[in-house]
């Protein structure tokens, strides 16, 4: 077989003698050498393919367990949650369900007795009682006089004022 380039492959060309391999310069290994080699190879391998499916086999139950663990501490946490909620809202229907809770929700609804009379606040004062936060409220409705009083007051200071001379 005749080539077109100047040079043959080294990889290509066959070597016939053990003598003309050695004078090249090339390692010569004996064919039950490699043979041995390959299979301690494919053996290790095979090992270690079998180690990694049995430690994969192994850890799996491991990976369940705990991915479980933490599902069961999250639920318990949220549970206990769950827990003061209620909680609380039974405590808010026992309040409700009270006198004076029926009768907060009826004054939030603007309703009054039928003994009452209602005074419209000034606009200053109604704007002080809207923005005040809910504690604030009551001591600020405490703390000024009756609007009776107040009204007395007034009269009082008219005649005394003003009265019979």
């Amino acid at each position: 077989m005749a080539s077109t380039h100047d040079f043959d492959p080294p990889l290509i060309r066959s070597y016939a003698t053990l003598s003309e391999r050695q004078v090249l310069g090339v390692k010569v290994w004996p064919r039950r050498t490699v043979l041995r080699r390959t299979i301690v190879i494919v053996v290790i391998g095979c090992v270690l393919g079998g180690f990694y499916r049995v430690s994969a086999f192994a850890a799996d139950p491991l990976l369940h367990t705990y991915h479980a663990g933490s599902r069961v501490r999250q639920l318990q946490a949220e549970l206990a949650a769950e827990r003061d909620r209620h909680a609380a809202l039974e405590e808010e229907v026992a309040y409700l369900g009270s006198n004076a809770g029926v009768e907060e929700t009826a004054r939030s609804y603007g309703w009054i007795y039928e003994d009452e009379v209602v005074l419209p606040l000034p606009r200053s004062a109604r704007a002080e009682v809207e923005t005040a936060q809910p504690d604030e409220t009551r001591t600020l409705l405490i703390d000024r006089p009756a609007t009776s009083d107040r009204i007395r007051s007034f009269v009082d200071t008219c005649l005394a004022v003003f009265g019979p001379r």
